[in-house]
């Protein structure tokens, strides 16, 4: 297949934009409410405490601080909520929608959510797939044009043929073999 402008259209530029889009709703919503203090001037720290004790299937949850910004997460293996250091120190409503979401995944994995399992099984993938996704394009985009390197070698050597044919025509050589032609490209440099 020679590089098409309908796979570059169809596939490249949506998924960038797709992407670019949702990395910067996220990014814009945290800049907004991660400014904004919430009402009960809480941590995101203070805020887990205090769901945890209103939810028995999450008391054995611990919290931690890791660094980074949007960083946070619920590893089930360690049964950690691991919290950005914004997110663990400032109270504001960020922190609070932060902290919940990660222990709502604590919660399901409580309770052994399909889910949570489904999520399990995915989540490898789902690390590395905003990386290979790019790569994967890119490389998509490089084998078309390769291809299209291939098509346009493949005919440019056929039009030396072509050529070499022409000539040995107009000298006048009403027969020559294919020996004739090989030769003739050999000279030309084509071989």
């Amino acid at each position: 297949m020679i590089f098409s402008s309908s796979y570059f259209m169809l596939v490249f530029i949506p998924s960038l934009l797709l992407s670019f889009i949702a990395q910067m709703f996220v990014k814009s919503a945290y800049g907004k409410w991660g400014k904004t203090r919430n009402s009960l001037g809480m941590t995101g720290q203070q805020i887990g405490e205090r769901i945890r004790q209103y939810n028995s299937e999450l008391a054995p949850v611990r919290f931690e601080s890791t660094q980074g910004e949007l960083t946070d997460h619920f590893d089930p293996r360690s049964n950690v909520v691991r919290m950005s250091q914004d997110i663990a120190v400032k109270p504001s409503v960020a922190a609070m929608a932060i902290v919940a979401h990660e222990l709502g995944h604590a919660q399901q994995y409580a309770q052994k959510s399909p889910f949570i399992s489904m999520r399990n099984v995915l989540l490898p993938a789902m690390k590395f797939s905003p990386q290979m996704s790019y790569m994967l394009i890119m490389a998509g985009l490089f084998i078309s044009s390769l291809q299209f390197l291939a098509w346009f070698s493949l005919l440019r050597r056929c039009q030396w043929f072509y050529l070499v044919d022409l000539r040995m025509m107009f000298r006048g050589r009403k027969q020559f073999s294919v020996a004739d032609l090989n030769l003739r490209y050999k000279q030309m440099g084509y071989v």
